[in-house]
């Protein structure tokens, strides 16, 4: 029996904005608007280094790339 091993070095980012819920609770409003700037700036960055999000989930990001490179 030939078992061929497949190896790939990756990468999985994940991310959180420190302090999240205290800003929501001092300005939600102003929080979300922020929330939305971040979202679009990490989703282009993600995109321009071939990475993939997994998941988003409020505040935070699960981010892999096929590579240790990119």
């Amino acid at each position: 029996m030939d078992l061929k091993e497949d190896y790939r070095l990756a990468a999985v980012m994940f991310t959180d904005i420190c302090g999240f819920s205290r800003m929501m609770g001092e300005d939600e409003r102003g929080t979300l608007e922020l929330l939305q700037i971040h979202n679009a700036l990490i989703e282009k960055l993600v995109r321009q280094h071939n990475g993939h999000v997994i998941k988003m989930i409020g505040d935070a990001f699960l981010i892999d790339y096929k590579n240790t490179h990119d």
